[in-house]
């Protein structure tokens, strides 16, 4: 019998690709808004990409009017994507929305070119479509500053994918694995959790890991990855205070209260939620238990239980640097 064909085998996906296109197409008519006036409009540096070699020298924050700004985040390859934007269509938001959608998609594909390596093909298209179609995701498509957790996603999930494979040991695919984790480092410091990642989908799969050449490919970003970021003297942005760690902690059932709410009725959206005007627990509550009782009941009937642990430790692991940005900023 003759094999199914690469493209029949992936038509779900290219389905779901073109689904996601028409369920987002309404944000190109979104103008710039919250971060996008300063980090886009009135950005300093990526009205040229002669730039480019300053993109890497620089606070994000710091490529604004507020030139001394440290916000600590150094995301050189996101400030790349604004400048290409910018010299293809000017300060176009309906472009620039399109862009940032196409990474959405290269995201949502990488997904589920992953999830088809750990479980059946009808369980990973249905996993990269809640990831595809949540609405949730609308922050990340309507804020064009936004745009760098797409990238990092895309480049984090691409890297993983090439090393899920235990037994990976061709050079060709590890080089592939450090260069796209070291791409995502530079879309966003979340990327860091990469090798966490890959640690919890071996315990998943095979409760220890294995295949140290995988784990070297991917912290070998780090090497080119941090002397950058020190070269950007990134160290010296404003640590948390201790008022700060208080707040969150004193307001922790609130902020577990929210985001599991968001998940099963994510409703308002909004870009941003502060400390001190965060609804009452009892508010949240039942959307949280929602949440926990569901993946409580996937752990307690799924045949493979470990991936499912893989998967929520992936959650918590991929929530967690949402809190440190907190610290010091006070916004969810």
């Amino acid at each position: 019998m003759s094999e199914t064909p690469g493209w029949r085998r992936h038509l779900p996906l290219l389905v779901l690709l073109v689904l996601t296109i028409g369920t987002f197409a309404q944000l190109w008519g979104v103008e710039f808004s919250w971060d996008d006036e300063a980090l886009i409009k009135d950005n300093q540096v990526t009205h040229s990409l002669a730039n480019i070699g300053e993109f890497f020298t620089r606070d994000l924050w710091s490529t604004t009017r507020i030139t001394t700004l440290k916000s600590g985040y150094y995301r050189p390859l996101m400030l790349i994507t604004l400048a290409v934007d910018r010299a293809l269509y000017g300060l176009s938001s309906g472009w620039a929305h399109a862009h940032s959608l196409v990474w959405h998609l290269f995201a949502v594909a990488a997904l589920y070119m992953l999830l088809t390596k750990l479980v059946p093909r009808t369980s990973a298209l249905a996993g990269a479509a809640l990831f595809a179609l949540h609405p949730v995701q609308t922050e990340v498509l309507a804020l064009v500053a936004a745009r760098n957790d797409a990238m990092a996603a895309a480049l984090t999930l691409t890297a993983l994918t090439l090393v899920i494979d235990p037994k990976e040991r061709r050079p060709l695919r590890l080089v592939a694995a450090a260069l796209a984790t070291l791409a995502a480092l530079l879309s966003k410091e979340s990327a860091v959790l990469a090798p966490l990642m890959l640690l919890a989908i071996d315990l998943g799969r095979n409760r220890k890991p294995s295949g140290w050449k995988r784990y070297a490919a991917l912290l070998s970003a780090f090497v080119v990855y941090i002397p950058l970021r020190r070269l950007a003297d990134l160290d010296a942005a404003i640590s948390p205070s201790q008022d700060g760690i208080n707040l969150v902690l004193s307001k922790l059932p609130e902020i577990i209260g929210v985001y599991g709410k968001l998940v099963v009725w994510p409703w308002p959206l909004t870009p941003a939620r502060h400390l001190h005007y965060l609804p009452p627990a009892h508010e949240t509550l039942l959307g949280a238990m929602v949440l926990f009782g569901a993946l409580g009941w996937a752990v307690w009937k799924s045949e493979r239980r470990g991936l499912v642990l893989a998967g929520i430790a992936w959650a918590a692991l991929t929530w967690a640097p949402s809190l440190a940005a907190t610290l010091d900023k006070g916004l969810l």
